[in-house]
Parts: C-alpha cells; structure tokens; sequence
C-alpha cells in the first residue's frame, strides 16, 4: 500500500500487542521516504494524501500504483478513482496493452493525469460555470 502511493519502506518493526483477557492486535510501525520527485508540501500531505492512503487501509479504496497520483499529481482518491475506471473500460474496449500497463503509464505521468481529471471536471461538474 505504502510503495503503490509512492513512498519507498525503509524499515519496519511489529509488535504483537496481547492485553490480558483479550485478543491480541499487531502494531506494525514503518520507516519511510518519499520517492524522488513526489511533492514533499506538507498541505499536499495533509489533504490528499493521508485522506487517500485511509481510503485505502480502510478498504473502500483500491491500492495499485494510481495511488502514486496522491502526491504526484495531486490528486485525490476520487479522481483516481475515477481515472482507474475508465483505464478499465478502455482496457476492456481496446486490449492494446496490459491493464496494469495501462495503470504504469498513467501512473508515471502525474501531469497528463491532472489533465485528464480536469478536462472530465470541466465537462461533468455542474458547479463549474462554462
């Protein structure tokens, strides 16, 4: 989850936690940094990505390699969300690649994501005016 949202593991440590007369729970702490040229602003961490990366850890949010688009584009999970979709259908629409190919290469260009999300805004959103 960690490295699909771009960040590289460093280290990690877990620890088996058992209070008495209850059941037990894993507490796993990672040591992490950003990959070069993800943004380091701290706004950015605030607001897209730690809401995204709960998303995921919280299961109502795919985790693949789209999530680097928290910090590299920045972009929510919804708008991911959303570019995931339709890299889907146009995977099922046109076989030309695999769709974790697909993903790689949205992925790896943060700006023609942007791009894409707002040309989809622009189209959809009623609260934007023409």
């Amino acid at each position: 989850v960690l490295e699909n949202a771009g960040l590289e593991v460093v280290s990690s440590n877990d620890h088996l936690i058992t209070p008495s007369g209850s059941r037990g729970f894993a507490i796993n702490r990672f040591t992490v940094r950003l990959r070069e040229g993800f943004s380091r602003d701290e706004r950015v961490l605030e607001s897209t990505f730690a809401p995204g990366l709960e998303e995921v850890f919280l299961g109502r949010a795919e985790s693949d390699v789209l999530n680097q688009l928290l910090l590299g584009g920045p972009l929510d999970i919804k708008a991911i969300s959303l570019l995931r979709g339709y890299s889907c259908l146009l995977w099922q629409a046109i076989k030309f690649a695999t769709r974790g190919s697909i993903f790689e290469t949205l992925a790896s260009e943060p700006r023609l994501a942007v791009q894409l999300w707002k040309l989809f805004e622009l189209r959809f959103n009623p609260n934007l005016s023409a």
